[in-house]
């Protein structure tokens, strides 16, 4: 979410730049709603399969709408 504030922030529409998930942390609500899964990802140098396969994941996953929103509160 932290890139997608960056885009707003600077103009950058995000029509033209492709954006993949990575679940790395353990507040993974966007990743799990785009259904991509809630658990972080691992890899590691024996295992080049992993990444592989989530490389092929993200080149063959199908485009998905989002809302971005900020809440915020008057005082």
């Amino acid at each position: 979410m932290w890139v997608l504030s960056e885009f707003d922030k600077y103009k950058i529409n995000p029509k033209f730049t492709p954006i993949a998930i990575i679940p790395l942390g353990t507040g993974n609500d966007f990743s799990r709603s785009l259904g991509w899964g809630g658990s972080p990802i691992t890899f590691s140098s024996e295992d080049i399969r992993s990444l592989r396969k989530t490389i092929q994941k993200w080149v063959k996953a199908s485009k998905q709408k989002f809302d971005l929103w900020d809440v915020s509160i008057s005082t």
